[in-house]
């Protein structure tokens, strides 16, 4: 999304915000938008659709997300000190390496949020930190159980 793009729909969703019944403004619309590295601070982006938006890296300290729809948001590495994230919808959101010092999360719903890193495109598991448990690792692969000294194998967890 280009910043004059950026600037028009944060305009319409702010004229949206001081009176919703008018026709005037939209609300913010930014589902699945590229807003990497995006100066947000200080936003007003109250009840903002922003579903599956790419934010990694976006400074967001101080906006008002109040009532916002960041599921499925990547916030990966973005700045979101004393953002107010009261009753917002992150179900599903990365909040890897996220700075959340003084952020209101009052009633966000966090559901399934995950601060594990996600994997580039064709990174090996293992560079992502999937890897490393050896019976994790060996239940997604099928593997055996190893023998035991005894010659007889271990009972693995779906054995009786």
């Amino acid at each position: 999304m280009t910043e004059k793009h950026l600037a028009k729909t944060l305009q319409g969703h702010s004229e949206w915000l001081r009176n919703p019944s008018t026709r005037e403004g939209a609300k913010a619309d930014l589902r699945a938008a590229d807003l990497r590295y995006a100066n947000l601070a200080g936003a007003d982006l109250q009840f903002a659709d922003m579903r599956a938006a790419d934010l990694r890296h976006a400074d967001l300290s101080g906006a008002k997300l109040r009532n916002a729809d960041l599921r499925g948001a990547d916030l990966s590495r973005a700045n979101c000190e004393l953002a107010d994230f009261t009753n917002a919808q992150m179900h599903g959101a990365l909040v890897e390496g996220t700075n959340l010092r003084g952020a209101n999360l009052q009633y966000t719903n966090l559901t399934a949020a995950s601060a594990a890193q996600k994997p580039d495109e064709g990174a090996p598991a293992q560079a992502a930190g999937r890897e490393g448990n050896p019976e994790l690792d060996r239940r997604r692969a099928h593997v055996p159980p190893p023998a035991r000294q005894d010659g007889r194998r271990q009972k693995g967890p779906t054995q009786g």
